[in-house]
């Protein structure tokens, strides 16, 4: 009878272990082609990623409301991105040639991007993701900002040398070389990079009408200093006078005879003045 019980106990024993087990065994809750990130109330994001074909057991699945496991593919994908804007000042610079002379450009760029299995803890703590449709959300912005580098790079490059947009616009291993070093994209691996299609300005335009407007400040430039020269001087004469008349007041409070005095020589003011002066400066 005893024997019997023991055994009972031992089959009760056994099946516990099993159940413990199997609920921290959390590679059995994520399905084939799928990343699993494991997160818990207790410990926050687990830094392993759980997939199919590495065991992974975790005893915070054993605590019930405890943990939740968050689902992505992690696969490729490709966005279709248009960039478009206008060179900088080309509204100024248009005006200054005949025709207004259209300096605006559209780039539209396809993408492919990607993120690294092992990066996905990191992403849904850092970026608050939860599933696929969070994870696209990502790699649509990190498309967004590799096409935005790419238009800027192209554009610096045409702006000197016009074959230079060729060569960038079909190496794409060059491009997406450059893409990679101007820009990081929180976690997010950029693929791949073409030019699908482009609109350019006539940059050689654009920049004979920037020579041509520089020149233009340039001259206003000078002409303001003259200007602003000569009108110092004026100031610097107009104070000289009003302190002359501030002294002649004083003057005349202290000897109101002089008032008879200048009337009878208005006509020689400097004369006057003259005097002054050399009352004050015996005083």
């Amino acid at each position: 009878m005893k024997s019997k019980k023991g055994f009972i106990s031992f089959v009760f024993l056994l099946l516990c272990a099993a159940a413990v087990f199997v609920i921290g065994w959390v590679q059995l809750y994520v399905p084939v082609e799928k990343y699993g990130v494991l997160v818990s109330k207790t410990n926050g994001v687990d830094p392993d990623v759980i997939q199919q074909g590495t065991f992974v057991w975790k005893w915070q699945k054993l605590i019930p409301t405890n943990t939740v496991i968050h689902l992505f593919e992690a696969k490729n994908e490709k966005n279709t991105v248009t960039v478009s804007g206008k060179l900088p000042s080309a509204d100024i610079y248009s005006a200054l040639i005949e025709g207004r002379p259209d300096f605006s450009y559209s780039f539209t760029f396809e993408i492919e991007a990607s993120v690294k299995p092992e990066t996905l803890p990191q992403l849904v703590k850092a970026q608050n993701i939860a599933d696929d449709q969070d994870l696209s959300a990502l790699l649509l912005k990190a498309c967004n900002n590799a096409a935005g580098n790419a238009a800027e790079i192209i554009l610096n490059d045409i702006s000197s040398a016009s074959d230079s947009f060729l060569q960038l616009s079909s190496d794409e291993i060059l491009l997406l070389e450059h893409v990679n070093e101007k820009g990081n994209y929180g976690g997010v691996e950029i693929k791949s990079i073409k030019v699908v299609s482009s609109k350019l300005p006539d940059v050689m335009l654009y920049n004979t009408a920037k020579e041509v407007y520089a020149a233009y400040l340039s001259g206003v430039k000078n002409a303001l200093l003259e200007t602003t020269g000569s009108q110092v001087e004026l100031a610097s004469d107009d104070f000289l006078l009003i302190e002359r008349f501030g002294k002649l007041g004083k003057v005349l409070t202290e000897y109101p005879i002089l008032i008879d005095y200048l009337a009878v020589t208005r006509d020689d003011p400097d004369g006057a003045l003259g005097l002054l002066d050399i009352l004050h400066k015996g005083e």
